[in-house]
């Protein structure tokens, strides 16, 4: 196995057979040792963002904690839609679409895909936990 400072000295001890090897092929080990570490560290980093969230949270309970005691009323106001709607959303019974993403966006200084992806991630979780019919894979001929 190497060690950190194996390298410096020009010669690599291999611990499991007390062999010693060259500073080129050392130097080689330890180039795939690197590249074998950042792959790892590649594949962990995509599985990590292509997971779903377990029951994200609707993203009207998000807004209601951006909005931080501005009254539905006035935040309404300020979007250009009725009270109804924005309550609507901030109770979880409406979706946001991506024209409320485009205005939360500037209204709140985020970006509009935070609030299309909290959403879609929502709406995926709510649709995986439904009966659905069995679909086979599409195969082409």
């Amino acid at each position: 196995m190497l060690r950190a400072g194996d390298c410096i000295n020009c010669e690599v001890s291999w611990q499991a057979t007390g062999r010693s090897m060259s500073a080129g092929t050392g130097d080689l080990l330890l180039r795939l040792r690197v590249m074998t570490l950042f792959w790892s560290i590649i594949k962990i980093i995509t599985e990590v963002f292509s997971m779903q969230m377990f029951n994200p949270p609707h993203p009207g309970t998000v807004l209601k904690d951006y909005l931080n005691g501005v009254s539905v009323t006035d935040a309404a106001n300020h979007l250009g839609v009725t009270r109804v709607a924005l309550s609507r959303i901030l109770n979880g019974s409406a979706a946001i679409s991506a024209d409320m993403a485009l205005r939360l966006a500037d209204a709140l200084g985020t970006s509009p895909d935070l609030w299309i992806g909290m959403q879609s991630q929502y709406d995926l979780w709510k649709a995986s936990k439904k009966r659905r019919p069995k679909v086979s894979r599409l195969v082409s001929v």
